[in-house]
């Protein structure tokens, strides 16, 4: 499925990635974009100039120049 305009994905987890254009593989756990890319959540943030998503989002690989900030939110400690 193609989707257009401000699209965003949403995961359990409260993370928000947001583009412009995204191709969805509902069955296979996939989408792709090779728009540029934002993401917003809990535990940090992420750009790229666009992205795969595989396995339902257990994997995200960011495309061309790219930046992921993460948060240090103590889970670790926690386990």
């Amino acid at each position: 499925m193609d989707l257009k305009g401000r699209v965003n994905l949403n995961h359990e987890d409260d993370f928000v990635m947001t583009t412009e254009e995204v191709s969805v593989g509902i069955k296979a756990g996939t989408a792709f974009s090779n728009s540029p890319v934002e993401g917003h959540g809990p535990d940090g943030n992420l750009t790229g100039e666009g992205f795969r998503l595989l396995d339902e989002g257990a994997r995200i690989f960011l495309l061309g120049k790219s930046r992921v900030i993460l948060y240090d939110t103590g889970e670790s400690e926690k386990k």
